[in-house]
């Protein structure tokens, strides 16, 4: 198998026939931003929420979404986008924090 996936991106990098199975590193960066954007739609969903245990994991769920940003920027070389991710993680956090264990008393 090994050897298999070794022609397989051989003959894609070298000029030969296309391979439909052949797929590199680049390929499965470039569709991670798909992933991305999933799970920080999915995540503001949550926090939207009333209930407190979705908006827990809504945090958790925009951390993992700046991370996979992050990933795809750096690829990408995308610098302002990993800067923004990385403020979003600061306010992530803050948010986690302040997402707190009962609902604030009605004034």
């Amino acid at each position: 198998m090994r050897h298999q996936i070794a022609a397989a991106v051989n003959q894609r990098t070298q000029g030969g026939a296309p391979n439909p199975y052949a797929v590199t590193m680049p390929d499965w960066i470039d569709f991670l931003q798909w992933p991305a954007m999933a799970v920080t739609v999915l995540a503001a969903w949550l926090v939207a929420s009333t209930q407190h245990t979705r908006r827990k994991v809504g945090f958790w769920c925009f951390l993992a979404s700046n991370a996979l940003w992050v990933v795809w920027g750096l690829h990408d070389e995308a610098y302002a986008l990993i800067a923004l991710q990385l403020c979003l993680v600061a306010t992530n956090i803050r948010g986690a924090f302040k997402n707190e264990d009962q609902p604030p008393e009605e004034k």
